[in-house]
């Protein structure tokens, strides 16, 4: 199985990339939370999916999610914090 077909079954039901297309109906809504992160407030935007995705990682690795976002944050370099956690969720649910 390739990767993009793994991750169009994982998250979007779908057996192949395939000519699939993503429209608002198979695109889940953005879901917000608040994060503290060195002591300043912040929120972040990601699908349902990736929040699972990093609880269940979260939870792996013996940590809050708050924690693992922190550690995410601290390596992400110049990359937007939102990406950050969705590719070290897609890089998790990968090794599933």
């Amino acid at each position: 199985m390739t990767q993009a077909s793994f991750l169009c079954k994982r998250f979007f039901g779908v057996a192949s990339s395939a000519n699939f297309k993503l429209s608002s109906a198979t695109m889940p809504r953005l879901r917000k939370r608040s994060i503290l992160l060195d002591g300043h407030a912040t929120s972040m935007a990601l699908e349902p999916e990736f929040w699972t995705v990093l609880d269940a990682m979260a939870v792996a690795q013996g940590m809050t999610l708050a924690a693992l976002i922190a550690r995410l944050d601290q390596g992400r370099g110049e990359r937007p914090l939102a990406s950050a956690c969705r590719v070290a969720a897609l890089a998790f649910a990968g090794t599933r």
